[in-house]
């Protein structure tokens, strides 16, 4: 079982609270929302900025090598899962999100976990990383169409509304500002905000990589990489964020 120490969240956490502090905004200024649920939540970081936003009822699900001591938000508000086989809670939400965890998951989990996270609202915040981005474990990159694939199974559609308002603004991490899409249900559709309905992707029209030809550049020479090396560099990058935090 794969497991992810104090350097992998030391590094992960500053750029995901900074990163959501950026992000919320926009869709709050559209979307009514009071309850988010967090799928991969690590130790909670997006999840104490929608709690600053005034959301209260916030759920994180994250596998039980997170250490409810080390949470940034409430252990009442965290539950152990391990997300490779699927999860139940009984409920939905206005909105669930899974930022950057499905390539942490075992290619044969994907269906799994898209299943899981249909399963608990009609609005889905879903990024993933794509092939070539590189990271700790990242041992399921897929494109962009492969996760729209999964998603179509349910009926939910592509909505590209995040990504033009957010490609500009450097203190996003990458990741954060080139994969997320909003995955709406057929139910849901006909409710969404103008702001947000001119942004579905038709469905003869592929998900676009609007990365800078650089980063492009990049990802398609770090794809060639197995894994287990993309995982040594991430952690070797890792330390060094950590050390250089700590000094």
């Amino acid at each position: 079982m794969t497991t992810y120490d104090a350097k992998f969240f030391d590094y992960v956490n500053s750029g995901a609270a900074r990163s959501a502090e950026r992000v919320l905004p926009h869709l709050l200024q559209h979307l009514t929302i009071s309850s988010v649920l967090d799928v991969g939540c690590g130790q909670g970081a997006w999840l104490s900025v929608w709690k600053k936003l005034g959301v209260n009822d916030i759920m994180g699900i994250d596998g039980d090598y997170v250490s409810q001591a080390s949470l940034l938000i409430s252990p009442d508000w965290f539950k152990s899962a391990d997300l490779a086989h699927g999860f139940t809670l009984g409920r939905r939400f206005d909105l669930v999100q899974c930022l950057e965890v499905a390539e942490h998951l075992p290619l044969s989990s994907s269906a799994i976990l898209v299943d899981s996270l249909v399963e608990h609202g009609d609005i889905v915040l879903f990024s993933a990383a794509p092939k070539g981005q590189g990271g700790d474990h990242h041992i399921n990159e897929q494109d962009y169409e492969f996760w729209r694939r999964q998603f179509a199974r349910h009926g939910y559609a592509p909505f590209d509304f995040l990504r033009p308002l957010l490609l500009g603004d450097d203190q996003i991490e990458p990741w954060y500002r080139y994969n997320p899409f909003l995955y709406v249900s057929p139910m849901r559709i006909d409710k969404l905000p103008v702001a947000i309905s001119c942004c579905r992707v038709p469905d003869k029209e592929k998900l676009r990589d609007l990365s800078p030809l650089p980063y492009q550049i990049r990802k398609w020479a770090v794809s060639f990489l197995p894994a287990a090396v993309m995982t040594q560099l991430a952690k070797i990058k890792e330390s060094c964020v950590s050390w250089a935090r700590r000094d």
